[in-house]
């Protein structure tokens, strides 16, 4: 749990905050980051999760941020129109405007995962979706969270958590990347800044339990592992820029806030480091 007397990371588990800041740059990112992770999940609805759209009524996508996932879902026609999307985050400041929420349909509200839902949405959502949210929320927070998802899921609905990994591999041979290689520091050090902060991202071996205490039955677990090419590992060249955007951005945080000459991390102008990571890079996400 992250204190005043250490702020690794400004602003965690305060509402309203996210520790990557609201900006139109980091917009832009997960947009980016949307195409990437979308492309690992296998669409909208995540292999191998297999969910009738024509029966759906209502989807919640939780940690909606820039609404990229749900204005996607809705212009990717796989859904009917009369489906309720309904996004929430802590705060508005970039979600789409108004109007465009309108065009498409979208209901985006500000709410706070660790506090209880609106009543009215007990038993209401098909498909609850949570993309990389959890890792913003402190551990100690989960059990709360994962109970009034449970609440606002429709019996027998689904509730996907996507939540990235903590091990690079190299995308030519598929095995670990080496601890002293570029890309294995740049990673590790990005999973000590994080949990410094306290969001140790290892949290996530305690989702199975949580999950069982907050009321889902065991033998509708389904764990899955994927894998997120990033930079130049990614083969698909239309993907490839957004993937590069979002190793680059992780790159520039790491060296502009923790980089030490022991580091030796390429600086945001060394293309020529900077290379050397993106040919390298895949993580999981689980």
């Amino acid at each position: 749990m992250m204190t005043q007397e250490s702020p690794e990371i400004p602003g965690v588990g305060r509402k309203q905050d996210y520790a990557l800041g609201r900006s139109s740059t980091e917009s832009k990112r997960l947009s980016d980051q949307h195409e990437v992770l979308l492309k690992a999940a296998g669409g909208y609805i995540p292999v191998p999760l297999s969910i009738e759209c024509e029966m759906l009524e209502a989807i919640l996508d939780v940690g909606t941020g820039n609404g990229a996932w749900l204005l996607g879902l809705r212009q990717s026609g796989i859904i009917p129109n009369s489906v309720e999307l309904v996004g929430v985050d802590v705060s508005d400041k970039m979600m789409p405007s108004i109007e465009l929420g309108r065009k498409f349909g979208l209901n985006l509200q500000v709410k706070d995962l660790c506090e209880p839902l609106p009543s009215s949405w007990n038993g209401k959502f098909d498909y609850i979706h949570g993309r990389h949210v959890f890792i913003w929320i402190e551990p100690y927070k989960w059990l709360d969270v994962m109970c009034n998802l449970k609440r606002a899921l429709k019996p027998g609905g689904t509730l996907v958590i996507m939540y990235p990994g903590e091990v690079p591999y190299d995308h030519k041979t598929e095995k670990p990347l080496g601890i002293d290689s570029a890309p294995r520091r740049l990673f590790s050090a990005f999973l000590q800044y994080t949990a410094s902060a306290g969001l140790p991202r290892q949290a996530v071996a305690s989702l199975p339990k949580l999950l069982l205490e907050a009321g889902f039955d065991s033998d509708s677990i389904v764990t899955t592992t994927k894998r997120v090419n990033l930079g130049s590992a990614e083969p698909d060249s239309a993907l490839r820029p957004a993937s590069a955007h979002h190793l680059d951005f992780l790159l520039e945080l790491m060296y502009n806030r923790t980089s030490s000459p022991e580091d030796d991390f390429p600086s945001p102008g060394d293309h020529v480091g900077k290379q050397d990571i993106q040919n390298s890079m895949v993580y999981e996400k689980k």
